[in-house]
């Protein structure tokens, strides 16, 4: 894991620096990414599910066309309480692609990620 966010950010240095050398305007967004869900399941026996996600998401380029690449980890717990049983999972993700994006006047927005 160590070693994509390694690549990953070596990526981002690499194409910040050549976009300013070249005399363009870089575009670089960095936003996070967190969300949070609980749920209450009935089968196979009535339990709770909670997922926890967090982590960042970069775009370079113009919004026509921009290179994206986002690193988040999920945690997850289910709890069975007549077994007295707990389940914990960890998730880390990495992802890099393409990310196209279009306003549609002043209250929507398209995109088309790859």
């Amino acid at each position: 894991m160590k070693t994509i966010i390694i690549i990953l950010l070596s990526c981002f240095f690499i194409t910040s620096s050549w976009g300013q050398s070249t005399g363009t305007r870089g575009y670089l967004k960095i936003e996070p990414v967190v969300g949070y869900e609980r749920v209450q399941k009935i089968e196979p026996t009535p339990h709770t599910k909670n997922r926890l996600i967090y982590g960042i998401r970069a775009n370079y380029g113009p919004p026509i066309f921009s290179l994206e690449a986002e690193i988040t980890q999920g945690k997850d717990d289910e709890s069975f309480p007549d077994r007295n049983l707990t389940i914990e999972e960890t998730v880390t993700n990495a992802m890099l692609g393409l990310r196209s994006s279009f306003n549609l006047g002043n209250i929507a927005r398209w995109y088309l990620r790859a």
